[in-house]
């Protein structure tokens, strides 16, 4: 059976590597919004572009079709300050990508996040229904509403805080590492806790669930959980850092964020590694490797 792949921002920090896990067996059409030095990805603005001329283009004669979603504004003060603009693209234009995708007989995947709780409890399994306190995590737990109902065979993959082993990508480390370069305070939320994941698992579970064509909603984190503070301390000393930044912990209020935070949003991922073979990098071991990369940087 023929087979093909079609990844909605391929350009980003986590669709690219989930392009390069898909794209060691198989054809991978990856899109980017607004710009990309990458001449195989093609150009898709969820608010102004429609996805049939994707479908028509490069999915014809295709048996077996699968799209992963990983598109947002994810950022969680602008999905206030910009909400009428957030909602079109989370939810209005989300949904009728979807729709159109599933009626074109696509399988799809939908990246989602941890922040679909409201962060007071922690640990949260599949099973616990949302209650996001931000607009992001509504706008997402609606997306998933939608998949459930509409969807046969839909499937929602929450992410928690996605990590890399490299200093260049945009992850949690990279800030950090800038922090320290820049000889700038780090300052952490009291209390914030969540569920790093390396990006290349993620990427490898993706590719695992669409093998395995697992639908419903799953957790796709690693087996640890920290608090900002404890991850922070973890990487200061297994990176050896010499000149150490200071390192200061604040309330929620301190931040003056626009949006509501969640603070504990840890995800369980009991029910993946159930129906997965799937294991999980562990944070000594990515910051180990990351130690190797930023050798030459710090």
């Amino acid at each position: 059976m023929k087979s093909k792949f079609l990844v909605l921002g391929g350009s980003g920090f986590i669709g690219s590597y989930i392009v390069n896990e898909l794209s060691k067996t198989s054809e991978v059409i990856a899109t980017y919004s607004s710009y990309s030095n990458d001449e195989k990805l093609i150009q898709f603005n969820i608010q102004t572009d429609d996805i049939s001329k994707i479908i028509d283009e490069y999915f014809k004669n295709i048996e077996k079709k699968t799209a992963v979603i990983t598109i947002a504004n994810s950022k969680i003060d602008d999905c206030l300050r910009n909400e009428a603009s957030a909602y079109d693209i989370n939810v209005v234009k989300m949904k009728e990508i979807i729709l159109k995708l599933y009626k074109n007989d696509f399988k799809v995947i939908f990246l989602s996040t941890d922040n679909v709780y409201n962060g007071k409890d922690g640990q949260y399994t599949e099973d616990m229904a949302p209650n996001p306190i931000n607009n992001y995590g509504k706008q997402k737990a609606l997306i998933e509403q939608f998949i459930q109902d509409e969807i046969p065979h839909g499937l929602v993959l929450r992410l928690s805080q996605t990590v890399g082993t490299k200093p260049n990508e945009s992850h949690i480390f990279k800030d950090w590492i800038n922090s320290i370069k820049d000889a700038k305070d780090i300052i952490c939320i009291n209390g914030q806790k969540f569920t790093p994941t390396l990006v290349d698992d993620v990427a490898l579970g993706v590719k695992l669930a669409i093998q395995k064509d697992l639908k419903g909603v799953y957790n796709l984190v690693a087996n640890e959980s920290f608090t900002r503070e404890k991850l922070l301390n973890k990487f200061l000393k297994i990176l050896d850092i010499k000149d150490k930044p200071s390192c200061y912990v604040k309330e929620l209020d301190f931040f003056n964020f626009l949006e509501k935070r969640a603070l504990d949003t840890s995800l369980v991922n009991d029910k993946i590694k159930k129906d997965l073979d799937i294991h999980f990098t562990s944070m000594d071991t990515i910051l180990n490797q990351l130690k190797k990369e930023i050798g030459y940087i710090l």
